[in-house]
């Protein structure tokens, strides 16, 4: 076969595939006739037959549900179907290795289909499911911060840790008796000093963990409610001014919000396992077998 005939068959038989997956099937699995004959006649269910091979009320219902076109369209899309299938076998396309190969795909698919893709997951094992992984629905209560910071080296003197402090404890008070904690963080901020690095940031909201120094983590979280922390901080990076400016509580997922997350994970992990138990079944059954000389041909093309 040639390879515009090659390519015509792909495009001819991925096209009629198309069609067939949205109707349910081929047209011979969906009407039961084969393509280039019949006897049907037009009548009761049998709205149209090109070349005696039947078009159903019901098959046009059906493309009209998958695709959106109106009844005759419909009609009109599975009586071109119907023609082109029949000259396709008329001129030997039917029988040609390519569209032969792609016809076993397409049957290899359908089988996926209705053994692997068919499972779904129960309104039990959702449930169950969700409350094996309850802790992984739980959203942990947050905080948001500013804090300012006077960095000091690894080993400061004496001079660089008081001045450090002071800074710090001045900037704790400021916090305390401001109302606004974001004119403090830039006011301080803008500060220098010769015994130690000024920082005045913002901090993203971050749970109970390990996002932070410790201290610092035990400092935020300290507060019963959004406000300053009393007093200044010591960490491995120097003392530190804090205020929480928002608490974001904790929440738990409810079941019907996780549910779309399970359901996926559970009918893959099903899929996966069914489709591994047919390839296994059916290599025990079909032993798959290996030429040497084809062996060395393959490792060659490794890399």
């Amino acid at each position: 076969m040639s390879v515009q005939l090659r390519k015509a068959a792909k495009h001819w038989t991925l096209w009629l595939l198309a069609i067939g997956a949205g109707c349910g099937g081929s047209a011979s699995e969906r009407t039961g006739r084969q393509p280039g004959g019949g006897a049907a006649r037009v009548g009761g269910d049998v709205v149209s037959t090109v070349d005696g091979a039947a078009i159903t009320v019901s098959e046009v219902q059906r493309l009209v549900n998958q695709s959106g076109l109106s009844p005759r369209q419909a009609l009109s899309r599975l009586q071109d179907e119907a023609l082109l299938m029949h000259e396709a076998e008329a001129r030997g396309y039917g029988s040609a290795p390519e569209v032969l190969h792609l016809s076993r795909q397409a049957a290899a698919q359908a089988l996926l289909a209705g053994v692997v893709e068919s499972l779904h997951a129960s309104d039990q094992e959702t449930s169950d499911a969700y409350a094996a992984q309850s802790a992984r629905f739980d959203v942990p209560e947050k905080r948001r911060s500013v804090h300012v910071l006077a960095r000091l080296p690894a080993q400061p003197s004496a001079e660089q840790e008081e001045a450090a402090h002071a800074f710090a404890d001045e900037v704790a008070r400021a916090f305390a008796e401001e109302s606004d904690p974001e004119q403090v963080r830039q006011r301080f901020g803008a500060r220098t000093s010769t015994y130690f690095e000024v920082r005045a940031e913002r901090l993203p909201p971050v749970a109970n963990d390990k996002s932070f120094v410790p201290e610092f983590m035990q400092a935020i979280f300290s507060v019963s409610k959004p406000g300053p922390v009393r007093e200044p901080v010591r960490s491995v990076f120097g003392w530190h001014a804090i205020y929480v400016t928002e608490i974001e509580p904790a929440i738990r997922m409810d079941l019907a919000a996780a549910r779309p997350a399970l359901v996926r994970e559970i009918e893959s992990g099903k899929r996966k396992h069914a489709l591994d138990e047919l390839l296994r079944r059916l290599r025990s059954d079909n032993p798959v077998v290996y030429d040497v000389k084809g062996q060395k041909a393959l490792a060659s093309l490794e890399f």
